[in-house]
This record gives C-alpha cells, structure tokens and sequence, in this order.
C-alpha cells in the first residue's frame, strides 16, 4: 500500500512539474506576444514628442477620427487582453515559484499591468472630456522576461 502511494505522489509530482512548466511557457509566449505588439505600434510614428502607445492613439484619434485608427486599437486591445492574461497566469503561478526573482518581478509585472490597463481604460473617457493622460508610461519591468527564463530552469 505504501509503495502505491508513493507512485501516486510521484506521479502527482511530475504533473505538476509539467503544468508548471505548460503556464510558464504560455507566460513567455504571451509575453512575446505583447512586446512584438507594442514594438510595431512604436515603430509607427507617433504624434508629437516621445509618447507611449496609449497616448500616441489618443493624439491621432483626435487628430484623424476613431475610424481611421482601428488597427491600432485591436492591437491596443490585444496588448491589453495579454496583459490580463499574464496576470492571471502569474497569479496561478506564483506561489510555487522557485526563485525569488520571479516572485519579485511578478510584483512589478502587476504593478505595471495595473497601471497600464487603467491608462488604457481610461483613454475614451479623457477622448469624450478632451483631457489629457498622465505624461508618463508606467516604468515597463524589463526583467520579468528573463525571470520567467530563470524559472523555467529551475522548474526542470
């Protein structure tokens, strides 16, 4: 009876190694996904001076009409849906990390998302009140990147 419990424990233990791995490897996929969005949405030129992505669409909207620019608003959208999802996954994750750069860049991934997602929630209401955004992006955590690489192998 042990020896069946062990094999249950054992087998349990692998399975779970390998959702650990399957949810860090959507994570780094998801994450690519998000950068290469944002690096082509910053390879267009903005309106004015150095502006984030959020900000960027709201000058040219104003300027052009919200129709001219839907493009850049599914991709604006899609940044923000990877963003969700990323914090979902890191919230799944995270209490079986095994370092503690993960841990750490995790918070300021979540940090940033919030930020990010309120800045981006919030650009039709500032469209429709004719304001303005805060003048800066929220500081992107360049690390979380090769954290989630450290942890997939300690997760081997």
């Amino acid at each position: 009876m042990a020896a069946l419990t062990l094999v249950g424990c054992a087998g349990r233990s692998a399975d779970d190694r390998r959702a650990s791995r399957a949810t860090l490897e959507a994570m780094s996929s998801i994450l690519a996904q998000r950068e290469d969005t944002l690096r082509q949405l910053q390879s267009t030129p903005p309106t004015g001076a150095s502006v984030g992505a959020a900000e960027s669409y709201l000058n040219d909207v104003r300027r052009d009409g919200v129709g001219r620019h839907a493009e850049t608003k599914r991709k604006l959208d899609s940044v923000a849906a990877n963003t969700v999802a990323l914090v979902t996954l890191i919230d799944v994750y995270e209490p079986q990390a095994k370092t503690a750069g993960f841990r750490t860049e995790a918070q300021r991934f979540r940090a940033y998302a919030l930020v990010w997602m309120d800045r981006w929630n919030g650009v039709f209401e500032t469209f429709m009140l004719g304001g303005r955004l805060p003048s800066a992006d929220p500081l992107y955590p360049e690390a979380f990147s090769a954290a989630i690489k450290a942890e997939l192998d300690a997760a081997k």
